[in-house]
C-alpha cells in the first residue's frame, strides 16, 4: 500500500516539474503559485489526498505476480487517476510492501 501511494505520489511530482519547467524564470527566492490546481487535481492537499486514497481503496486486486511493465494514462486524477491505481496494485510491488 505504501509503495502505490509512493508510486502516485511521484505521479505527482512528475506532472509538477514539468509543469514548473514551463513556468517563467524567477529569483531562487520565489515561489510559483501552482498553476493547474483545480483543474487536473483537486486544488485543496486534503481533497487531493482523499482522492488518492479513495483510488487505492477501490482499486483492483493483485493478479500479476512478476510484472514486465506497468503502463497506466497519466491524464488528470479525474480521468486517469482509478486507472493508474488499478495498474500499480495488479502488479506484485503492491502485495509485497
Amino acid at each position: 500500500m505504501k509503495i502505490l501511494g509512493l508510486n502516485l505520489a511521484l505521479l505527482v511530482i512528475v506532472f509538477c516539474f514539468a509543469t514548473a519547467c514551463q513556468a517563467n524564470k524567477g529569483s531562487d527566492t520565489d515561489v510559483r503559485e501552482p498553476a493547474v490546481a483545480g483543474k487536473f487535481y483537486p486544488e485543496s492537499a486534503a481533497k487531493l489526498r482523499g482522492a488518492i486514497e479513495k483510488f487505492l481503496q477501490d482499486a483492483l486486486p493483485v493478479k500479476i505476480k512478476k510484472p514486465v511493465a506497468i503502463i497506466v494514462p497519466h491524464a488528470g486524477y479525474i480521468f486517469s487517476g482509478q486507472i493508474c491505481a488499478d495498474g500499480s496494485s495488479r502488479s506484485a510491488i503492491r502485495s509485497t510492501m
